[in-house]
């Protein structure tokens, strides 16, 4: 299933204008106010909700696991480690006849160091383990269909004669005090500079949690690069640990087993996240026994999560989108726990969110990712994997859907049908064989086979049908209204960009009795200036100028001022000296380790810049706080630092606190990217659009005048955790022009 797709099939910012509450948000009991669901596979329901009291946007894949087509799949990055993949992607690459990708989700956290995308947590698939476990929960499932949700432990061990050699990890090139095993996953070759590498051969490419496997040992070699095929396992060890590699010869056979005793059955299919959220049918966030940061649990979110409900039959996929206030605000960890038990799920977990948060269905994906570029690379995922064969012609389908779909007056619509068989499988169908009906009043219709395009008319017009026949007796209809635009209105206002800088642009048009739902090709925006680059749902710099954006909805029309390069600069920190240095605050640091000094060679400007060397101690979020008392009289556009990396992967985040005593998070590392750059200055910029409320005002709009209190470093995964130092300089509040 190659569906062809772009940017404009997973990026809309211009969604429905909806009211955004100060007060807490939780969707436990609240009904959404839209709601629909359509069938994408045998036994597979896709579920979309939208809640304005937030708002909120929820997407569901309900799987029936008793359907002999469907089964679930882990899937790791371009099938081996350190790759990493869009998870529409994975979908399509995995998709072949007879065993289609219905939909599927992204899956565990990862790390870029010390080689990219490596997964937090323990990842099988395609009938290889890829990694081992880490103290948070998993979601894995067995050769016979069972499904487990928890933390797990891993003992691999390699047996030969009457001796047993215990394995330290799979595939881990850190590890130099033990025996690690290295299998085709960690890529072709392994080179073993300074290691001994024993080299095992057996007869079938699987090797699975549970599951011994019988291996010939057909050579052993030091300090040379050994090849990692199909059917190949290697112990490796650096010479710390290289003795405990003597017993074991060429030509002897062993027998090696990675053993997860809290699984009963061979494992297929893991992949790891955390916390756990639901155990037992209750919501019960397990933050603390995974140590996962208290602010990572009770801030608000783009998040995805799997459960399982009580009698093992029904999986449940999940995102909700966050960080697009116009859109989605996103959820704290406890909301979400609720919200997967009022699912019907018994047992249920967090995986990686933020901008890995991506939801696929049929070749599309349905969620909004808050990252500009749209979906991120992630490191794994889980698909869901139909095997029902494809069958005549048995419905239609047309997007989009809606109750009515708004088409602003005057404005272009698009709108797609698909043929699918009884099984949900799409069915080519040839143009000529679909026929297009509407009321003309409704505008005029350019019918063109599986897509069409409404020019809507120049009046509003009342709800009428758009009709759709296919072959074998098939049809659709779907709802559509002509709405006259009573409101447009652009953010950024006014827009303001240094060079090389990109944006997120959004676009909301409402109607007098609510809001629409814009599409691309509803919208026509024109640069006065080509300063400006404009694209779905972003703009970027080019370069120093200034001019005028136009953005038309039909009829409507709005200009909005930009800026790029020229705007008003307040310098709220430039870090020339250091007053005190025993002022920093926390948890989980190493305080005699952590220092503040004033670096004066490196300086990006002025005549020096922060030092700021840290250390990360095990257990509980690490956060490394320098308190600050800067005023803001009036809100900026953005925020913008320099800092020297390191390339430790930690995260350097502002607080804000507004004169009505709101709380913000200000985050210049782009969520849990970090600082992944590493000697040399960037320049991390913040716009006010991208605060977050903290946990104590969820939802919350800032207010101005505002104080800025804290700056910090931050990390919340145990495996991410790190000793480095950064440097920080030219903290500055970017304001448009007078």
């Amino acid at each position: 299933m190659k569906a062809p797709t772009t940017l404009l099939s997973f990026r809309l910012f211009c969604i429905a204008s909806l009211v955004v509450s100060a007060g807490g948000l939780t969707v436990a009991g609240d009904a959404p106010s839209s709601r629909t669901e359509r069938n994408v596979g045998p036994g597979v329901t896709h579920i979309s909700e939208v809640f304005s009291s937030g708002p909120l946007n929820f997407n569901v894949l309900k799987v029936d696991l008793s359907n002999p087509h469907i089964r679930l799949e882990a899937e790791q990055g371009k099938d081996r480690m350190f790759a990493g993949e869009k998870v529409l992607e994975m979908a399509e690459r995995e998709s072949a006849p007879g065993a289609m990708v219905v939909a599927g989700v992204n899956a565990d956290f990862w790390a870029m160091t010390p080689r990219p995308y490596t997964p937090v947590g323990m990842s099988v698939s395609d009938g290889v383990i890829n990694k081992g476990p880490s103290q948070r929960s998993v979601c894995a499932i067995t050769r016979d269909g069972q499904v487990y949700f928890g933390p797990i432990s891993l003992k691999t061990t390699v047996k030969y004669g009457n001796s047993t050699l215990e394995v330290s990890a799979v595939n881990d090139p850190a590890t130099t005090l033990g025996v690690v095993l290295f299998n085709s996953r960690f890529g072709a070759s392994l080179v073993g500079r300074g290691m001994t590498c024993v080299v095992l051969e057996h007869d079938k490419p699987e090797f699975l949690p549970n599951e011994s496997v019988k291996a010939r040992i057909v050579r052993v070699e030091k300090g040379k690069s050994v090849s990692l095929g199909p059917n190949v396992l290697v112990l490796g060890a650096h010479p710390a640990a290289a003795d405990q590699l003597k017993g074991l010869k060429k030509g002897m056979t062993v027998e090696v087993l990675a053993a997860v005793p809290e699984i009963k059955g061979v494992v297929t299919s893991c992949v790891g996240g955390g916390p756990r959220l639901v155990h037992n049918g209750k919501a019960d966030v397990e933050w603390r026994q995974e140590k996962v940061g208290r602010s990572f649990a009770s801030d608000k979110h783009p998040r995805t999560a799997l459960g399982v409900s009580a009698d093992r039959k029904t999986f449940y996929l999940v995102t909700v989108d966050g960080r697009q206030p116009r859109i989605s605000v996103g959820e704290n960890l406890f909301d979400l726990a609720d919200y997967m038990a009022k699912l019907g799920c018994a047992e249920a977990i967090n995986l990686d969110g933020g901008g890995s948060t991506t939801m696929v269905v049929r070749g599309e994906v349905v969620n909004k990712p808050s990252d500009l570029k749209g979906p991120r690379t992630v490191t794994n995922g889980m698909l869901v994997v139909s095997t029902a064969p494809v069958g005549p012609p048995a419905e239609l389908q047309i997007r989009p859907t809606g109750k009515p779909v708004r088409v602003p007056v005057g404005a272009e619509a698009k709108f797609t049908v698909t043929a699918y068989d009884s099984s949900f499988n799409p069915v080519k169908v040839l143009p000529d064989k679909l026929k297009w009906e509407m009321d003309s009043k409704l505008g005029n219709l350019d019918s063109k086979g599986s897509v069409v395009v409404l020019r809507a008319s120049e009046a509003a017009v009342p709800m009428r049908e758009l009709a759709v026949s296919g072959p074998e007796g098939t049809s659709a209809t779907v709802p559509v209204e002509i709405a006259a635009v009573e409101k447009l209105e652009v953010t950024p206002n006014p827009i303001v960009l240094f060079s090389g800088e990109t944006n997120p642009l959004t676009i909301v048009a409402t109607a007098a009795d609510g809001s629409i739902t814009l599409s691309p090709e509803m919208i026509k925006t024109t640069a006065t200036d080509k300063t400006l680059s404009v694209s779905l749902g972003a703009v970027q710099g080019m370069a120093k100028g200034k001019g005028s954006l136009k953005v038309a909805v039909g009829t409507s029309e709005v200009s909005v001022p930009f800026f790029v390069d020229e705007f008003k600069m307040q310098e709220l920190e430039g870090f020339e000296a250091l007053e005190r240095s025993d002022v920093l605050n926390g948890t989980s640091f190493d305080s005699r380790q952590t220092t503040l000094s004033i670096e004066k060679s490196k300086k990006k400007q002025g005549s020096g810049a922060l030092s700021w060397t840290y250390a990360m101690k095990k257990g509980g979020a690490s956060k490394i706080v320098l308190p600050m008392e800067i005023s803001l009289e009036k809100e900026p556009s953005k925020f913008a630092i320099w800092i020297y990396g390191d390339g430790k992967e930690a995260w350097i985040r502002g607080e804000i606190e507004d004169h009505l005593g709101k709380r913000f998070l200000l985050d210049f590392t782009e969520g849990s990217k970090g600082i992944y750059w590493k000697d040399e200055w960037r320049h991390a910029v913040a716009p006010i659009s991208s605060l977050v409320a903290r946990s104590q005002n969820p939802g919350a709009t800032i207010s101005f005048p505002a104080r800025i209190t804290a700056l910090y470093i931050a990390q919340d995964q145990e495996a991410l955790k790190a000793s480095g130092k950064v440097l920080l300089d030219g903290f500055e509040a970017i304001y448009p022009p007078e």
